[in-house]
């Protein structure tokens, strides 16, 4: 039960009552743990609902259809607890208009019960060793008699091409599908007339796309705009030139920095210029500011010091200060006629 609710869940509504779904709450939870979730792009639309359930908790109840799966198929011919004729009884009294019971007659045909069913249903020509199936599209009888026949009925239709007319014009290529027509996905291109869209463009998506899209042109177009900078705009956004923020290139000098920089026309028009050049101001140490110009407010400096240490002919190595340079901590040795010579700090007394 639990791998067919995986098989149909995301394409057909299902029923199921309390009692299984406890019980396939728990396979779930460890099916989820031991897969990794997969995103699907889009999921199929449902379109139809049927009841699972198992055999034990579906006394009392009935349908009009029945599809009775009799699970069990072994060599060793063991059925289980179907066996009993009780639950047998139940199996296949709950159909009011008609039942399809699938399942191995060899494994079945040890118990006595279920050889007589058998029997009766042959002769009532009930009996088959194949599952028909009907497409009423094509009105084609297809035979299923193994596992490689279902690949000709892969969605639930025919093996043959659909033929449908559908709601934009074009005629459905692919392969016959059980599924409501609406639903399918037209992959030829649209042949529909753009919306808002003045140069008499041809539209650009596949047909079930111009939907989703709103059917508008998407065609690149360049245009003049109002500041008279020439730019590459979207068809569609031709009607609305006043929402177009013109991307051309200025130059001028930053006031700050008195550097050349860049920006769009647009940000220069409503003031929102930033200059992205480096500060380069000579601060009081003798070092160039490296911020930003547009982001530096305080020029404060960020480079080593590399001034020459007092005390030592060692380099001042932290972050540029003012005033005199702190100790040295840089290690030497004591170069001596000792045999142990001594690792200290420079500023360490001897």
């Amino acid at each position: 039960m639990f791998n067919l609710m995986k098989l149909i869940g995301k394409n057909i509504k299902y029923e199921i009552n309390e009692t299984d779904q406890k019980n396939i709450d728990l396979l779930v939870k460890e099916d989820n743990d031991n897969e990794d979730n997969e995103d699907n792009e889009e999921e199929d639309k449902q379109v139809n609902s049927i009841k699972i359930s198992t055999v034990d908790n579906y006394q009392g109840e009935e349908n009009d259809i029945i599809i009775l799966d009799l699970v069990r198929n072994n060599e060793q011919n063991k059925i289980g607890f179907l066996k009993e004729f009780r639950r047998m009884n139940v199996a296949i009294s709950r159909a009011r208009k008609g039942m399809i019971v699938l399942g191995n007659e060899r494994t079945f045909s040890v118990n006595e019960d279920w050889m007589k069913y058998f029997i009766k249903l042959k002769d009532n020509n009930c009996f088959y060793d194949h599952i028909p199936l009907y497409c009423k599209s094509h009105s084609k009888l297809t035979e299923i008699r193994n596992n490689d026949d279902f690949m000709k009925v892969s969605r639930g239709g025919c093996d043959q091409i659909c033929n449908f007319l559908m709601e934009c014009g074009h005629v459905c290529d692919e392969v016959c599908h059980n599924r409501l027509y609406q639903y399918c996905k037209c992959m030829k291109p649209c042949e529909r007339k753009p919306k808002s869209c003045s140069f008499n463009h041809k539209c650009s998506y596949k047909c079930y796309e111009c939907y989703i899209s709103n059917n508008l042109c998407i065609q690149p177009i360049t245009t003049k705009l109002l500041c008279g900078h020439d730019n590459k705009i979207i068809c569609y956004q031709f009607n609305n030139l006043l929402d177009i923020k013109c991307n051309y290139i200025l130059q001028n000098i930053c006031d700050r920095c008195n550097q050349f920089f860049e920006d769009s026309c647009y940000n220069f028009r409503n003031t929102n210029i930033k200059c992205m050049n480096i500060c380069n101001k000579l601060l009081n140490c003798k070092h160039k500011c490296k911020n930003i110009c547009s982001e530096c407010t305080e020029h404060k400096c960020n480079e080593i010091c590399n001034k020459k240490q007092d005390l030592c002919d060692h380099i001042c190595n932290i972050k540029c200060h003012d005033g005199r340079c702190q100790y040295c901590t840089q290690e030497y040795q004591m170069i001596c006629n000792h045999e142990n010579i001594s690792k200290l700090e420079c500023t360490e007394p001897t």
